[in-house]
This record gives C-alpha cells, structure tokens and sequence, in this order.
C-alpha cells in the first residue's frame, strides 16, 4: 500500500490477513478516528483489546512494514495487533521513519497472550524493530481517576506460549507516554532479547488518569522459562516517573546485560532496576527457579534519583556478578548501589577506579551478600 495524501479516518482501518502488509507513507499522516470509545478494562483484569477509536487493527498475523508515516490522534490504540493462535514461526513488526504520536491509548499494542475471550497463547516469536522512528504522547485518554485508562503505554508487548520476544531500536524515540515507553512481558517457554542503539526513554510514566500507579522509561517481565538479555549503547532513560530502566525475571533463566553509554538520571523511582526471582524474596527452600544476573557497565551515568541509582538484586538459586567501568553514581535519594545475593549463589561485582559512586543520600555502596572489589583493593 502507498500513501499519496494524508488520511482523516472515521472508522479503523481492519488488516485480518495471514500475508504480509507493507505501507509506503511517502510523508504522510493518518490521523485518528477521533472518536468516543467504550471504557477498556481495568489495567488488572486487561490483557489486549482492539478499541472502534484505534487507526489500525491488525488480526491476521502476518508480518507488517511501515516506512516513512506517521499515525497520531487516534482515541484508541495507533496500532492494535493480535497474533493469532495457530500462528507459528517468527511474525516480524517492523518500522522506519515512523511516527506514533499523541494516541489515547498506546502507540503500539501486540498482543498473544491468553485472555478470557481465548487463548491467545501461541507458538510464535515476535520480532519488532525501530529505525529512526518515535513514539511519543500517547496514554493520555480518560481524566483523572478512570483507572481503566491507566497502563496505555508507548510500545506494548504481551507474549505467551513458546515462543519469545526480540527487540531492536536506532535512532528512536519513545518519550513523554503516559504509563512506560516500551514494555515487554513474556510468559511461558520463551525469552527476550533487546538490542538499543542512539535511543530514549525519557519522561514517560506521569499517568494521570490513576497517579497511584506511576510508570517507568523501559520496562522488560519476564516470567517461567527463559531469560532476559539487554544490549544497550548511547541510551537514555532520564526523568520518567517511576524507574528509568525496570528488568524483573521470574522462573528459570538469567539476566544478561551489557550497558555503555547509557544515562539514566532523574528518575522518581531507582535509575536502574533488575530482579531476578523477585517472588523468591520471602520464599524458603526448595526454589522452584533460579537464574544469574550478569553484567558489564561502561560509562553508565545514575544521578539524580529519588531513591537508589543502580539497585540489583537476584533472590533465587543463581549468581550476581559484574563490573562497573568509567561510571558515575552520584547524587541519588537512597542508595548510590544496592546490590543484594540472596539464597544460594555468589555475589561478586567489581568496581574499577575510574568510576564515581559518591553523595548519595544512604550509602553509596549498599551490598547484601556481594563482596565488592574497588579496583586498588588489596
């Protein structure tokens, strides 16, 4: 399909089939339906909905291109796509020069997952990129305390059954949403990678529709099977609401991070969160899960924080072990690190004399079964 003007919708525009769909927007805008809809279920109760106030709804579950467009105004979700059950192999989502602008509800909502109208828990894999393309101003629908409108975010990714979740940004933007910019939650056999280059999630998270419940710039859950691995380079997570950057695994598997050049400063809640087993916490033996956390940060910047910069903490069976090159944690309302190795396992992270961790409210360094090595240490 090739754009040749922009489009006022009045009505969605439906895609029900298995094929691919690519769209040419040459520039243009497609803007709306700018129309009333029914109020959505409750953020607990809600898996994926398509609403009549959505510009695109995508049902077949085959792969979508989209180049050079933009879709704004909408008073539903930009883009709601649900993947099909019987739907297998790797559907591929991709998006260039892309602009998903000031939409009530998401910019972005795929969803498999199962919900109460049927499983929607399939074998597939989702493959979903970003390349010089934003996401910006959506979730706003609804007034303050409609809690239904609450937990609309910028990109959202529900994933069940086998199959698992892989995501890639350049050069884009996913700022100033109302719940996070981009949240990835997998259930079931499958993991999530996600590789980030020259991208922000910056001032994401405000919710006013149910301030209760504040949210985060990126946000990865990632629960039974599989893992989570999270490449990021010259990113930015500063000033959202909640956590900048927010990583929970659950079950069996680990988190591997590589972080460099990545800021994230300002935020209301801890700069950067991981959690691995989280639900382990007050758990006694036997663990049913377990799982590492890995990591290498070089030039990481955590300023600013009302509460820890950089808090990480594996609660299962499993390892916490990394290093901090070149970096500055300085300045936070808690902690500068808190690092914690519950249970069984070894926590070891190493801290080399390039880094500054000073001025933070509590201790700089906080560490709970981790032994700490500062580079110098005898």
């Amino acid at each position: 399909v090739e754009l040749d003007a922009d489009i006022t919708l009045e009505e969605p525009l439906h895609y029900d089939s298995h094929l691919p769909l690519r769209i040419e927007g040459n520039g243009y805008t497609i803007t709306g339906p700018d129309v009333a809809i029914d109020d959505p279920e409750l953020p607990g109760d809600r898996y994926g909905e398509p609403s009549g106030g959505d510009a695109f709804v995508l049902m077949g579950g085959g792969n979508v291109h989209m180049n050079d467009l933009t879709i704004a105004d909408a008073s539903g979700n930009g883009i709601y796509m649900e993947i099909p059950a019987d739907r297998d192999g790797l559907v591929r989502v991709t998006f260039e020069e892309v602009h998903l602008t000031d939409n009530g509800l998401s910019g972005l909502w795929i969803e498999e997952q199962a919900n109460e109208a049927g499983p929607i828990a399939g074998q597939a894999s989702i493959f979903l990129g970003f390349d010089e393309s934003s996401v910006t101003g959506n979730g706003f629908a609804g007034e303050a305390g409609q809690e239904a409108y609450a937990d609309w975010d910028g990109v959202r990714v529900n994933e069940g059954g086998e199959g698992s979740i892989r995501l890639r940004t350049t050069d884009s933007h996913f700022d100033g949403n109302a719940a996070e910019g981009i949240e990835l939650d997998e259930k079931g056999d499958g993991s999530v990678r996600a590789d980030l280059e020259e991208s922000t999630f910056n001032g994401n998270g405000e919710q006013p529709q149910f301030s209760d419940d504040l949210e985060d710039g990126f946000d990865i859950d990632e629960a039974d099977a599989g893992g989570i691995l999270v490449v990021m380079e010259d990113v930015e997570a500063s000033n959202n609401f909640d956590e900048g950057i927010d990583l929970d695994e659950e079950g069996h598997g680990d988190v591997i991070l590589r972080f460099e050049d990545v800021t994230a400063n300002g935020n209301n809640d801890e700069n950067i969160k991981v959690s691995e087993d989280a639900e382990l916490e007050d758990a006694e033996p036997p663990f049913d899960g377990g799982g590492d956390i890995r990591f290498r940060f070089e030039e990481v910047t955590a300023n600013g924080s009302n509460d820890d910069g950089i808090q990480l903490e594996e609660f299962g069976p499993g390892d916490l072990r990394g290093t901090i090159e070149e970096s500055e944690v300085t300045g936070n309302g808690d902690d500068g690190l808190d690092l914690t190795q519950a249970a069984t396992g070894e926590g070891l992270v190493k801290i080399d004399e390039d880094t500054d961790v000073s001025g933070n409210a509590d201790d700089d360094v906080n560490p709970d079964g981790v032994t700490v090595v500062t580079e110098g240490d005898n």
